[in-house]
């Protein structure tokens, strides 16, 4: 684990756990709303630490109104771009057995106090800001976890203090004294029991620390990439590295699943030519059927982890997609949907791989076709890109366009990811849509995704005309 950031120097530190940490990545990073929204919450609710430098951090920016989890969170993922900033050579917290035990029983204590509190609350809204105050009610001992603190701009308090004012002074927070005596309440109420259940809850079924340890070492050069360049720079540099992990995985799984798939369908059809009975027969062929289909399965995600590089020529997109058109059309018209095209009268040429573009093209068109329903539309549109920007001199632009019930917000985030599919299982591999991506950006181009919900779905490839 690594220390958090002190709020200013001298201040006591707080552990982040591992298993948080690919939570405040998110954060800084940015990304899709809904998941980051989740995933601060979920770790701001299952880390009482971290939630106790979220607060006193607010509060040192004089941010008020902070009373749960939600609003921490909101304030969290809004500011954690420019307050997540660790020193150069930020150290890890001990890992001896006495100094993690005292963590382990502090964060129980903590999350057991959280729930009891809310449980005590006869409000709703009471409840969600008794549950922060029990997050927040043991900050004078998360204060005694640092070694290093020797006492910095805390300021003094009286131990014989009423609970509520030693919570308060603590905790750096100006906090409800009916929400402070409901946390004292709990605490008094706990058994050693409840305590020991809440440990088994945070520990049991939760990411083991050694892989999310390395994210959590990767979060100080992450501040710091992110203080000198943007968030998109980021994101393609961790995309290299994801695509370079699964061309790795892909090539020994390749390796490893296809040969004992192999001897599965070979023995499979040297039976089926001796089986007279019809139903044997039927079985043995669908043992076949299903060892071909993983082995398409691995070689789909082969092809998208290494594709074959593309071999560049002038090509005519209007060309290729009135051919990918053509051959959709009669599954098209058994469906009874309809197929537009939107071609202008003139060629448009496009530096590109002629066989590769067709697949992004009948990708895009086939998910179109699985989204519209029994008489639907589908649109297809090429066109000079007149914008300026991204692709200079200005550069091509297909789009295809339906009708059907548009994408699910939980889906957007997964649109392109390997065997991903909106449909029902088993009724497509799910690697069409992240073929026809890792197509178009090893042209150099782009693939954006825009729909509202039932009102259709658009995909727009931009590539560039030149080289």
């Amino acid at each position: 684990m690594l220390w958090l950031p002190a709020r200013v120097a001298g201040d006591w530190r707080l552990p982040l756990a591992d298993e948080s940490a690919p939570a405040l990545l998110s954060a800084i990073a940015g990304g899709d709303e809904t998941h980051t929204t989740a995933s601060v919450r979920e770790a701001l609710a299952h880390d009482p630490a971290l939630a106790l430098w979220a607060t006193r951090s607010a509060v040192a920016e004089r941010s008020d109104g902070l009373r749960s989890i939600d609003a921490l969170a909101g304030w969290l993922i809004e500011n954690a771009g420019r307050i997540v900033r660790w020193p150069e050579g930020a150290s890890e917290t001990p890992d001896d057995e006495a100094w993690c035990g005292r963590y382990r029983r502090l964060r129980s204590l903590s999350l057991a106090v959280a729930r009891e509190a809310r449980r005590l609350a006869d409000q709703p809204a009471l409840a969600e800001q008794a549950f922060l105050g029990g997050l927040l009610g043991a900050a004078d001992q998360w204060k005694s976890l640092d070694p290093s603190y020797d006492g910095g701009h805390e300021t003094a308090h009286d131990p014989s203090a009423p609970f509520a004012e030693r919570m308060q002074d603590a905790a750096a927070i100006a906090i409800d004294r009916d929400v402070a005596a409901l946390v004292a309440r709990a605490r008094q109420s706990l058994d050693e029991t409840a305590v020991l259940a809440e440990y088994e809850r945070f520990a049991g079924g939760r990411p083991g620390p050694t892989q999310l340890a390395e994210v959590a070492r990767c979060l100080p050069v992450l501040s710091a990439q992110l203080g000198r360049s943007s968030a998109a720079d980021f994101d393609k540099r961790l995309e290299t590295a994801k695509l370079a992990a699964l061309g790795e995985f892909a090539a020994g799984a390749g390796h490893e699943i296809n040969n004992p798939i192999a001897v599965i369908a070979g023995r499979a059809q040297l039976l089926l030519r001796e089986e007279s009975d019809p139903q044997r027969r039927h079985e043995l062929a669908v043992i076949n059927s299903q060892a071909m289909r993983v082995y398409e399965m691995i070689a789909d995600l082969m092809l998208f982890a290494r594709p074959p590089l593309p071999a560049f020529s002038p090509c005519d997109v209007g060309t290729v997609v009135r051919q990918v058109a053509d051959e959709l059309r009669p599954k098209a018209d058994e469906r009874q949907v309809t197929l537009r095209l939107e071609l202008p009268a003139d060629e448009i040429v496009v530096e590109a791989d002629r066989t590769q573009l067709s697949l992004v093209v009948r990708a895009l068109c086939e998910n179109a076709l699985a989204a519209v329903d029994q008489g639907g539309t589908i649109s297809i549109r090429a066109a000079q890109d007149r914008t300026e920007g991204e692709c200079e001199p200005p550069g091509i632009v297909v789009e295809v366009t339906d009708d059907g019930l548009g994408i699910a917000d939980e889906a957007r985030q997964h649109l392109f990811d390997p065997f991903y599919s909106g449909r029902q299982a088993g009724r497509g591999l799910g690697m069409g849509l992240s073929k026809a991506w890792r197509i178009v950006k090893n042209h150099g181009g782009r693939i954006d995704a825009h729909s509202q919900s039932g009102r259709g779905a658009t995909f727009v490839v931009v590539l560039p005309s030149q080289r």
